[in-house]
């Protein structure tokens, strides 16, 4: 079947014709990315661009591979190593972190064929990063996971979240004004310095 060779739906003139991008700049998940070689119908009347479904579904696994590949993305065998250290089978951890027990199990394949999702993959790595370290600047932690990709952002450096094992409390004060007024509460897990979150 022929992906393009039909009217553009832009202009109702031209024909969108196979047009092969060398370094085409897009976003996958709204982050920037070059596909090496991209397969585009352009329109040969008005230039409008039109995209195959299957092309995309393409750049989606350049994507991710290439984030797996600077090791920006956790391995099936990083994921399947962090559950083991959580002590969770495939059920419990799917609960945790909030997916199903079959993409636990399609993630942690050694061949598997997509990666997981890029909110799943930070999620599992904030939990091991709080298995190694106790306490976690979870914003810290988010912003220099965007770096990875790319992108940078700057967080309001004036809200504290505590983290406790029954709530999560969120105070609108520097982390200095937090230790001289509130006192810390029991069973407290740590507390993220920068992270706003909602009660």
């Amino acid at each position: 079947m022929e992906k393009f060779g039909y009217i553009c739906p832009e202009c109702g003139k031209g024909t969108i014709k196979e047009t092969t991008v060398i370094n085409c700049q897009t976003k996958i998940n709204n982050y920037p990315f070059i596909v090496p070689k991209a397969i585009v119908g352009v329109c040969d009347s008005c230039g409008a661009k039109n995209f195959d479904p299957q092309e995309r579904e393409r750049w989606v696994n350049l994507y991710n591979s290439g984030l797996e590949a600077k090791r920006v993305f956790l391995k099936a065998e990083q994921i399947l190593h962090i559950r083991k250290k959580l002590g969770l089978n495939m059920e419990d951890f799917a609960s945790l972190i909030g997916c199903t027990r079959q993409s636990i199990y399609n993630w942690e394949k050694k061949n598997r064929r997509i990666a997981q999702s890029r909110m799943a993959d930070v999620i599992i790595k904030l939990l091991d990063e709080c298995l190694n370290k106790g306490k976690v600047d979870v914003l810290s932690f988010l912003a220099q996971e965007l770096k990875h990709l790319g992108v940078e952002i700057k967080i309001k450096p004036d809200v504290v979240t505590i983290v406790t094992s029954e709530k999560y409390e969120t105070f609108i004060c520097s982390e200095e004004e937090y230790a001289q007024n509130y006192m810390k509460p029991q069973g407290c897990l740590g507390f993220s310095p920068k992270l706003k979150t909602v009660s």
